[in-house]
Order: structure tokens, then sequence, then C-alpha cells
């Protein structure tokens, strides 16, 4: 099946400017140099120009038709190549470290950089193509580093999962069924249904009604990386990696679950809570006990507007949740993950009513830079978490002969405090932390036992 169009849509929720941004991923694998350079990148041209035959858009660029002094236009992709570009380079003559330094190290963000292995920053240039989809293969002593970006305003990453998943099966020449397919390549325009008349004024009666950090996605003005304050020496920030092992998560469970105020919590429920309570804590001597601490929770809203859970667009929504020092640090983790769950429960959420409020509200504006994705963010104070734990990666090979990958990890970036992801959970069921922090918030926190109890610090 070949999909010929020239122009693609977007989501609505991908029309804010503010997401001009890339995620990363990099597939850490073993080579013993029985696998030849050739081979391995063959197998991905391969790969990349089957998939981009399937659906052209993957090999295509954002555009923006319509922009001037009052509207920031509309944003589509356009066919610029026939197929996907593979990204090729060598590190084994640099100083870089070898795949078993790296896994002694124990993948260190220190080690995994962006401008080392991404093809790709997460905050490119204003100017210059805006590829959808690219994948680099970086060769390192005794190993290969795959590492495949997708541009956030086209797919969140749980639609990112998705078309690695299906390159993996392609680079294997494996079928990609007519269903596949179907979802890779279904109209964006209308994902998400406009709210109208009485509804439209409902969920508006019931925003103003609403407490601040819940209306943050639409009141603020969203504020993209290359926005965001400059590192002051005073403020030196560092990315580093924190190691949940599965025995910890299970200890970590049980003992939320002894102080839970609803009937059920999750194991991320209780991992968002650990993190956020202990980093608050962490920062007290810096803010103070009475400083308001922000939780901003990215979650995946396919199954509140019933869409595919392999839907490879955009749809992702901030949960937000607020206290001050001093109460998250008297409330238990159980309580704390209960609230969690509370706000993303379908039963008790209404998360389809927000974020279809907010797409009527894009649809109806211009000036879709007024709109605030992530919801008002002190980074000093707050924390913003997105969890990538239930995404499966360790079972793609791509078809390279190097078998499964050793770590699959988010490489490190532009400093932003306050901003974490959970990686794919490890097939021994470890979970790690990605977390950017002050260095003096991270050292209070690598040195408090109630933390370092559930995770173990690796740099």
């Amino acid at each position: 099946m070949t999909i010929g169009y020239d122009k693609f849509d977007l989501d609505l929720l991908g029309q804010q400017p503010g997401l001009h941004l890339y995620t990363q991923l990099c597939f850490c694998f073993v080579n013993p140099t029985s696998i030849s350079d050739g081979a391995i990148i063959d197998t991905l041209e391969g790969g990349l120009k089957r998939l981009s035959n399937h659906a052209f858009w993957i090999a295509g660029d954002i555009m923006n038709d319509g922009s001037d002094h009052d509207s920031t236009g509309t944003y589509s992709i356009s066919r610029t190549r026939r197929d996907l570009h593979l990204v090729v380079e060598d590190h084994r003559k640099t100083p870089t470290y070898s795949m078993a330094e790296l896994r002694d190290r124990n993948f260190p963000a220190s080690d995994l950089q962006e401008q080392l292995y991404a093809s790709r920053m997460t905050s490119p240039p204003s100017t210059g193509s805006t590829a959808v989809f690219e994948v680099k293969a970086n060769f390192i002593n005794g190993g290969l580093i795959l590492t495949i970006v997708g541009h956030h305003q086209v797919m969140d990453m749980m639609g990112q999962a998705f078309l690695i998943r299906l390159l993996s099966r392609a680079c294997a020449d494996q079928t990609i069924t007519e269903d596949e397919l179907q979802i890779l390549n279904t109209a964006r325009a209308n994902s998400i249904p406009l709210l109208e008349g009485h509804a439209l004024a409902e969920a508006e009666r019931k925003l103003q009604s609403t407490t601040p950090e819940h209306t943050a996605n639409i009141d603020e003005p969203l504020k993209p990386l290359p926005e965001l304050p400059v590192q002051q020496p005073s403020r030196e920030c560092s990315w580093v990696f924190f190691n949940f092992t599965s025995s910890a998560l299970t200890v970590l469970k049980s003992e939320a679950a002894s102080t839970i105020t609803s009937g059920y919590i999750s194991t991320d429920d209780t991992m968002t809570a650990v993190v956020w309570k202990y980093l608050s804590i962490a920062r007290t001597g810096r803010i103070g006990s009475k400083a308001i601490t922000k939780l901003g929770r990215a979650v995946d809203v396919r199954r509140y507007l019933e869409r595919p859970k392999t839907y490879p667009g955009l749809m992702q929504y901030m949960s937000h949740h607020s206290r001050t020092i001093s109460q998250i640090k008297e409330e238990s983790l159980g309580s704390i993950a209960s609230e969690l769950r509370v706000a993303v429960d379908p039963k008790t959420a209404k998360l389809a009513e927000d974020v279809r409020l907010l797409a009527t509200k894009i649809a109806q504006t211009k000036d879709r830079s007024k709109f605030n994705f992530t919801g008002a963010f002190d980074p000093s104070t707050s924390l913003m978490l997105s969890s990538w734990a239930g995404v499966e990666c360790y079972d793609l090979g791509f078809g390279l002969g190097l078998g499964l990958p050793e770590m699959v990890r988010r490489p490190s970036f532009t400093n932003v405090e306050g901003l974490g992801y959970f990686m794919p959970k490890c097939p021994n069921g470890d979970i790690a932390l990605l977390l950017c922090a002050r260095i003096e918030d991270l050292e209070q926190l690598k040195s408090d036992q109630a933390f370092i109890k559930y995770a173990t610090y690796i740099g």
C-alpha cells in the first residue's frame, strides 16, 4: 500500500508553534565486529525506503502556510524527498566511550549526549529543513547507537514508538498489516472532535470555576525550550539518570499502597509521586517550606478519545497538581499517588472534555502561540514529567543481526530545569529516570536516604 498525497495535515494539538521540538531515543547495540558497517547501513536504508513507501509523510518536512503578524498560520507535512534519509557517523576514532565502557558505567546521561549521537537537536534552529522523522547510525567501538528522532508537532512518544516498531519490521523485511497501514495513514485534521453549542458553553463554564493549575494549558502562553531562561552559574543544572530496580519498585508500590486513598494505584503513579515528593524536599533549603511546587504530568489521551493505542499522531495532555513544600513533605506517597490516579482514571477524569476544549480553542484562534501545552511552570520549584515506561523497545532488533538492544535511553540535551522522563522498562523490570535539576538539588536528592532506598544514582 503506497500513499501518494503531497500534503498531510497535523493534529490540532500539533498546531502549537511552541512544540517545534524533537524527541530522540537511542538504541544501544553490541557489535563485536562480526556484522559489517555496510551490511548494517544497507539494512537500515532498505527499511527506511520500505517504510516511507507505505506513508510518504514520514519522509516529509513540516511546512507553515499563512503566518503573519497576528497569525501563526497552519502547519502541515509536505513531500520533500522520496525516501527517509539515513545519517551515518563513525565515532571509533574519536574520544567517545566504547560499548563496553558504556555498559560498565551503566549508560549515564553525561555519556549519551544529543550533539554526539542525534541527527536533530531537541531545540532545532528556526530556519532550515524540519524533517518529520530521522534515523542516525552511530558506529562506536564494540557497538552501534541507533538514534531515532521524531518531531513533537507530529507525534508524541506513543506515536513515535509505533513508527519505530514499524521501522524495525521494515528493516527485517517483515509484513506490515493493512490495519496498521490504515492507522499509520489516518487523516488527522479531525482526530479530536470539537465542542459545539451547549457542550462548548458548559465546558467553558466549568473552566472558569476550575483551579488555576488545571486551566494552565489554555490560559498561559507556551514557552518553547529556546525561550527558557539561560542557566546562570548559581543555577547550574545537569541531566542525570537514576535507576529504579524491579525489586525496589515492588517495595515502593507495596509501601505506597498501604496509604492509598482510592482503590488502585499504578507503578507509574507511585514512581511519579516519589520523584515529585523527594525532589521537592531536596529543594526545601533553597526555596523554603512555604513555596508552591507544581507537577505537570504528561498523559496519553488516546483511550479517552477512543483512538487506537498505536495512533501515530500527537495525543498528549498535561495533568496538573500542586502542593506547598511543607504539605508534600508530610503527605504519604500513597495519598499523592491516589490523587494522580484519580486525575487519569477514565471513571473520574474529564480529560476527554479538557482536550476537546483545548482543540476547539486552537481551531478558533489565529495566534496559536497563546496556548500552553505544559501549563504555567516555574522550573526552579516544579516538575514536568513524562513516562515512557510502557513503551516496548527491548524486543526490536531492526533486522541488523545484532540481537536486541542492550539499553534504550533518551540522550541528554539542553538543560531544562525541572524536566524528567521515565525510560522504557528494561527486560529485567528496571526503570530509569532521566532528570534535569540544579546540581545543589541533585546533591540533596542523592543523599536523601528515603529516596535512594528506591532509586540508585547513575549520573
